[in-house]
């Protein structure tokens, strides 16, 4: 990847948010062919251990400025307090990423046939009652699903492998023929 392509202060970023400039570097590197990839976070090791930078960011955040005045409670940030949460035995009320992540991947591995009424990938239930010409009657259940591809789309963008912030959301339809119990 040339120099001028690479985006340091994003990389940086990215390293301290992650609190791991290799992480950073390979997610960065994923597109490129294994050789390439080694090489390039071999190159941003190297760099963020001359410009130390997941040590200068432990050393801004530690430090308060002058000014400050005492608070009766400290500062925490959602992180912290969702895992207070969690320690605590609280049931925090919003999903985790893995716990999305897991939900997109059920949506993927969850073979079309084996959805049924009661099944969570199911949305929507529709039953019909149908009679031809010739007296033979039919049930039919008609059975809204998430889209696999959308999921597997949803799950890039969880994972940071996908660009873009617009999320949808489409349901396919699956249709059963049987008799309705």
């Amino acid at each position: 990847m040339p120099a001028e392509q690479i985006d340091w202060s994003g990389l940086r970023a990215a390293a301290i948010t992650l609190q791991s400039v290799r992480d950073a570097a390979r997610r960065a590197s994923a597109h490129l062919p294994a050789a390439e990839q080694n090489r390039f976070i071999e190159r941003v090791n190297k760099r963020a251990y001359r410009e130390r930078w997941l040590e200068k960011a432990r050393e801004i955040e530690g430090t308060s400025p002058t000014n400050a005045k005492p608070l009766s409670m400290p500062v925490q940030t959602g992180p912290q307090v969702l895992s207070k949460m969690v320690q605590s035995g609280e049931n925090p009320a919003i999903l985790t990423l893995v716990e999305k992540r897991e939900y997109l991947a059920s949506i993927v591995r969850t073979p079309v046939g084996s959805v049924d009424e009661h099944s969570p990938l199911a949305q929507k239930v529709k039953r019909r009652h149908r009679t031809d010409k010739d007296g033979n009657s039919t049930d039919e259940e008609e059975i809204e699903i998430p889209g696999k591809l959308r999921a597997l789309e949803l799950d890039a963008r969880l994972a940071g492998e996908m660009d873009g912030n617009a999320v949808g959301f489409t349901i396919n339809v699956l249709q059963a023929n049987g008799a309705m119990q």
